[in-house]
């Protein structure tokens, strides 16, 4: 069957109120996975039992604090968002498209979460040379990893190795390998299927023993606070056992410090009414992670992730006054 490719525009989008046959304005960044979210989002919009018409509008990360040109097509991840959130309040877009994994909840409340789309696999993968396995690599070998978390992981598993954090997306990191810059890199597994590269993979790595990140493997849709009219219709495509889940992840994020948000991997799973949650934090130096499991009811996934996230910082808090 032919599919029809959504629409995009790099454009800037009029500022005007949408009309009531206007398609949803979706902010998107530039690079390849980004739109694929975007387009993801794109059909399920289009599949929602009142189908909604919706268009990407591709936004520039733009430069670093320091003027540089940032890495990769987006950028900071985080950078990327901020700058759909500033379209979003400029009204030149309804919503905006990103992995759950780079979004951090607006403190100005300015911004709201509408709708979380399901689930892809949120496990990490390991892509190496010669398809070896990370027990595989010899010793000093050089692996990438696209998060502070996946870099402090490996340590912990293989502190033979030189790892690194490096970013710029999948098409970035697949090239890291290939030119015979890193001899492995770690990243999702969602982000290289939704790119159609999921046999790249050499191993994926058990979410139970290497957490992921907060929000992996999950799609997210933000809209201003206070648009009913998106908000209702963003709602007609949200997942509520991936929100609960990704609920009690970001839960943990909250309740930890920046610093230690940037390395804390958390995955939760839904089953009936109950949320089960397996939170970890890696030390930086490679020392054996904190681990913390917790379940409660799903109606109070985030305030289940807080808690385990409190007792996660303060288990760090003793080990640091004690030398660990």
């Amino acid at each position: 069957m032919t599919r029809r490719a959504p629409a995009e525009s790099s454009a800037p989008a009029p500022a005007s109120p949408r009309g009531s046959g206007a398609p949803l304005r979706l902010a998107s960044g530039g690079s390849p996975l980004a739109r694929a979210r975007a387009s993801a989002a794109v059909e399920a919009l289009a599949g929602a039992p009142e189908p909604v018409p919706a268009a990407i509008v591709t936004i520039a990360s733009g430069p670093g604090p320091s003027g540089a040109a940032p890495a990769g097509p987006d950028g900071e991840p985080g950078r990327v968002v901020q700058q759909a959130r500033r379209a979003l309040l400029d009204r030149r877009v309804d919503a905006s498209v990103h992995s759950l994994a780079d979004e951090r909840p607006d403190p100005l409340s300015a911004v709201v979460l509408g709708a979380v789309l399901p689930r892809g696999d949120p496990r990490d993968a390991l892509v190496a040379s010669r398809g070896r396995r990370l027990a595989a690599l010899p010793s000093g070998a050089r692996v990438a990893a696209d998060s502070p978390r996946g870099a402090s992981l490996l340590r912990t598993l293989r502190p033979d190795l030189m790892t690194a954090h490096e970013t710029g997306g999948v098409d970035a990191a697949l090239r890291l390998v290939a030119e015979g810059r890193y001899d492995a890199v770690l990243t999702a597994l969602a982000g290289l299927a939704r790119l159609g590269l999921a046999g790249e993979a050499t191993q994926i790595f058990d979410a139970g023993e290497f957490v992921p990140a907060p929000g992996q493997g999950a799609i997210a849709i933000e809209c201003r606070a206070g648009d009913d009219r998106t908000l209702a219709l963003l709602a007609a495509v949200d997942h509520g056992p991936t929100r609960t889940a990704v609920a009690a992840e970001r839960g943990v994020l909250e309740a930890l410090g920046e610093g230690d948000a940037l390395r804390v991997g958390a995955y939760a799973t839904v089953e009936g009414e109950l949320v089960s949650l397996r939170a970890m934090l890696p030390d930086a130096g490679g020392a054996l992670p904190l681990v913390g499991d917790a379940a409660g009811p799903a109606a109070e996934a985030a305030r289940v992730g807080h808690d385990l996230g409190r007792q996660l910082r303060e288990a760090a808090m003793r080990d640091s006054a004690g030398g660990r």
